[in-house]
């Protein structure tokens, strides 16, 4: 099982919490969803929220929410999925409100969750499934390296699938970008 938390130089990530729901309730039935299904219904938001909490109980690792330090304010999540339906691990991120948008978090965020994932569990590769139309994740995935697989193909019409770099032979951690 990979570690509960996490630290950054500015962020703090943890497993989710029942207090998490409301924030990213919000953030699957508004606008900032719309690349998670969303609008979603309050109870198709729960059973999304059950999935993320119950990911870390049923495969040892999943998505953390992560907060300023110091600050528990929830502004994202970030970290490796793979339910059955995906083919390989994703790592995956967002942002919850506009406000906390362009600080660079979710780099922050993204790069720890995947050298954490890399390092506890062994794995060589990761992947990032992006519509083309979310450009702000787009960008992002190129940020931390990610290149388009055209051999993978994405789980979803439209989608591409971004191939995240293996982690460095030395183990040694990755710089935040």
């Amino acid at each position: 099982m990979i570690a509960s938390t996490l630290t950054t130089p500015r962020l703090a990530l943890r497993t989710p919490e029942s207090a998490d729901f409301e924030h990213y309730a919000a953030f699957l039935m508004g606008p900032r969803g719309r690349f998670f299904g969303a609008p979603k219904t309050e109870a198709q938001a729960r059973e999304v929220f059950d999935a993320l909490t119950g990911h870390w109980s049923s495969k040892g690792y999943g998505p953390w929410v992560f907060t300023l330090k110091g600050d528990a304010r929830a502004l994202g999540t970030a970290g490796v999925s793979q339910p059955e339906t995906l083919p390989e691990p994703e790592l995956i991120w967002s942002i919850w409100r506009d406000e906390d948008e362009g600080k660079g978090y979710a780099a922050e965020a993204a790069i720890a969750a995947r050298t954490a994932f890399y390092a506890e569990t062994g794995a060589a590769s990761v992947v990032s499934y992006i519509d083309p139309a979310n450009s702000r994740s787009v960008a992002l995935a190129t940020r931390l390296g990610a290149q388009p697989d055209p051999a993978s193909p994405a789980p979803f019409d439209g989608g591409v699938t971004y191939r995240h770099p293996a982690p460095d032979a030395d183990g040694s951690p990755e710089a935040y970008a």
